[in-house]
């Protein structure tokens, strides 16, 4: 496991589509580079077989060198595939309800009186 860069807030990330499965950041430096100052590339991997899931994510440290590269390369062929090419929001954030889990809120609730035969 890598830890992104530091100052990755401040960075605008692309997500790259539509990826091979063999892809890996070597091969997507060059396509992206030429575009302006990269701070990262990261390709997420499944859990269970830690095998590409076909996309990738591209950071830039500046918004427009990230707009170039989405004009100049969504939707070019690479490898066979159409790239898609989106500005990624950055990943979503969850409620406090989400995180503590609503069963077992219920069970703490749940009287156990009730379940008494008499």
């Amino acid at each position: 496991y890598r830890r992104p860069p530091r100052d990755v807030e401040r960075m605008t990330s692309l997500r790259v589509g539509n990826l091979p499965f063999n892809a890996n950041s070597d091969d997507m430096a060059p396509l992206f580079e030429k575009y302006g100052d990269i701070g990262d590339i990261y390709f997420p991997l499944e859990r269970g077989s830690g095998r590409s899931r076909g996309f990738c994510f591209v950071r830039f440290f500046d918004r427009r060198d990230a707009e170039d590269a989405m004009d100049a390369l969504n939707g070019r062929t690479y490898d066979g595939r159409d790239l898609r090419i989106t500005v990624d929001a950055g990943r979503p954030t969850r409620g406090e309800d989400y995180r503590r889990g609503r069963s077992r809120s219920r069970d703490r609730r749940r009287s156990y009186s009730r379940s008494r035969s008499r």
